[in-house]
């Protein structure tokens, strides 16, 4: 299954989402980066594929906190600080 990815970034001070090279943001921290990547990929995403977002944990690897399922969003975890889709 072919998979559309949204990656919450900072860069500068500020917190970004990236989805296939198109950025969005600036946010103001990482959970609302988070909160808006959830909302790109269900308005943005390409229902043809699943959505994985990701975001850096307190030690900046990368960690799966969402995937969307035809308009659905499944919590990967409940201590990732977002709250459920």
């Amino acid at each position: 299954m072919r998979t559309n990815w949204f990656i919450v970034i900072e860069s500068n001070g500020a917190w970004w989402v990236d989805n296939e090279g198109h950025d969005f943001g600036p946010f103001p921290s990482r959970g609302v980066a988070a909160i808006e990547a959830v909302n790109y990929a269900r308005t943005l995403g390409d229902q043809s594929r699943r959505s994985l977002i990701f975001w850096p944990d307190d030690t900046g690897k990368m960690k799966l906190i969402r995937e969307l399922r035809q308009g659905t969003a499944e919590p990967i975890a409940d201590d990732d600080g977002v709250p459920p889709g």
